[in-house]
């Protein structure tokens, strides 16, 4: 980090082209222009399109830095809080050219929106970005480096105000969604539900260039019609913050396109909320490559670096899910009723999920001890579907610290046993220190590390500084 007095110097001016630039042709003034290809033809405000004044900054005692990625992150900040003026000091040891500002410049960008994971930053501020403009001013030598301001002025297709509707909006509906506890795919699977089910294809709007709000997860989230920008932006937000990886797909699909690919397991599967929408029956969700095939990406979507980043499974994941094997991980049994009631784990994982079916046959109970005396695992998740638990589901487990159950679980009677209390849930578990419930639930509910019957007449097991009661009260 480095402290200089800033002496003005001369004005660059820089715009960029997303995937393109035009040629330098003033000697002492740097010009280009930057849109996203995908908004070339949207109609840009008489303020945007008189640009930004050229600028110096004042004779005071400034800070810059000559890390290039935490200037990256600096941006991203100021990106995401859609600020239109955003102030970078940067030093460089490299002389300043029109080649080496361009390069500066254009990988600021390209750093700032990274993908990251999280929700609001990454693809989400790239396919909200129109386009920006940047000047600079710059003073040094060869011999101590050159101090730059830059000024970027950028281009949104969604305000602050909007944003933060989309902020509490998308929180409301993902608690309604009830996700806590839940796999994956059925996480990815509620979300595209949601999408394909509260948002329509814009048709009103799509052939007006002055509208670009319907290419905003703003505009599906909010006024609940969007073209596919809008579609893939809003799955892209929501699954990175249900904790599932995702990326935005831009192609062509019959023309300009956008769609998803998500990652489960350790592949990734393509979807297109945009063509499902409405449809009772999905064609396009968590598809492979092969079933993709009417969608084309764009070069860099296809490039050996990121094909090796986000591998795409060989298959579709319906068809892998209807014949899931168990790997010898699960010994079970199936009912009369062609269910599957899981009798014993034998993994070695710390983070437990039960399958959702066995042998295309739907997981339905969970018998007496199946999950005791596995020590290796630290979290465990009983998903959806699970109806009952055949005795004590967790004993001896020394180094279980979470367990999550699902809203179809009830400690009821089953088959003729009777689940209340410890015989449904733990026997010793000293590192057990947070059971939850899901708010679905029917039956059960969770509250201050009380796990109750839900209408709190029978207190089931009792978490006291994160030790865990092992009782049954009537109260």
């Amino acid at each position: 980090m480095k402290k200089k007095r800033f002496a003005l110097a001369f004005i660059l001016s820089i715009c960029f082209l997303l995937f393109g630039r035009t040629e330098i042709h003033a000697e002492d003034v740097l010009e280009n222009q930057y849109t996203n290809p995908y908004y070339k033809d949207v109609v840009t405000s008489a303020e945007d399109e008189n640009g930004v004044a050229a600028y110096g900054l004042e004779q005071s005692e400034i800070e810059y830095t000559s890390d290039l990625k935490k200037a990256a992150e600096e941006f991203r900040e100021h990106l995401v809080n859609r600020e239109n003026e955003i102030k970078l000091y940067y030093h460089s040891n490299e002389t300043v050219t029109s080649e080496s500002f361009n390069s500066l410049t254009k990988q600021l960008f390209d750093l700032a929106v990274e993908h990251t994971g999280k929700g609001n930053e990454g693809d989400y501020i790239l396919w909200h970005c129109q386009g920006w403009q940047v000047q600079a001013s710059w003073s040094g030598d060869e011999k101590n480096g050159y101090d730059m301001g830059l000024i970027y002025t950028v281009n949104y297709l969604s305000d602050a105000d909007q944003e933060a509707q989309v902020d509490q909006t998308e929180a409301e509906v993902l608690q309604s969604l009830d996700l806590t506890g839940k796999t994956d795919e059925q996480k990815v699977k509620a979300i595209y539900d949601y999408i394909c089910s509260n948002v329509s294809y814009d048709y009103t709007n799509l052939n007006d260039d002055t509208y670009s709000q319907k290419y905003t997860a703003y505009a599906a989230l909010i006024d609940k019609t969007a073209v596919c920008q809008g579609y893939a932006s809003l799955f892209y937000r929501m699954s990175l913050d249900a904790g599932v990886d995702c990326r935005v797909i831009s192609g062509d699909a019959g023309g300009p396109h956008a769609w998803n690919i998500v990652k489960l397991g350790d592949k990734y599967y393509n979807l297109d909320s945009t063509w499902d929408a409405g449809r009772d029956n999905y064609s396009y969700f968590l598809k492979n490559m092969k079933s993709f095939s009417d969608h084309e990406r764009d070069e860099a979507y296809m490039t050996s670096e990121f094909m090796a980043e986000y591998p795409m499974s060989d298959d579709n994941y319906q068809e892998k899910e209807d014949t899931e094997e168990t790997d010898g991980v699960y010994e079970y049994r199936i009912t009369e009723d062609n269910e599957v009631v899981l009798t014993k784990y034998k993994g070695k994982e710390e983070n437990v999920v039960t399958p959702t079916k066995i042998e295309g046959k739907p997981v339905v109970g969970i018998g007496h001890n199946a999950f005791a005396e596995c020590e290796t695992i630290k979290t465990l998740t009983v998903s959806e579907g699970v109806r009952f638990f055949g005795g004590i589901l967790v004993d001896y487990n020394l180094n279980l610290e979470e367990l999550s159950l699902p809203s179809t679980l009830s400690l009821g009677k089953v088959e003729g046993n009777a689940y209340s209390g410890c015989n449904g849930v733990s026997g010793y578990c000293p590192k057990l220190k947070k059971i939850t419930v899901s708010e679905k639930n029917p039956y059960l509910c969770q509250e201050n590390g009380i796990l109750y019957t839900k209408d709190k007449r029978v207190v089931i097991c009792v978490m006291i500084e994160g030790v865990l009661l092992i009782t049954r009260i009537s109260v």
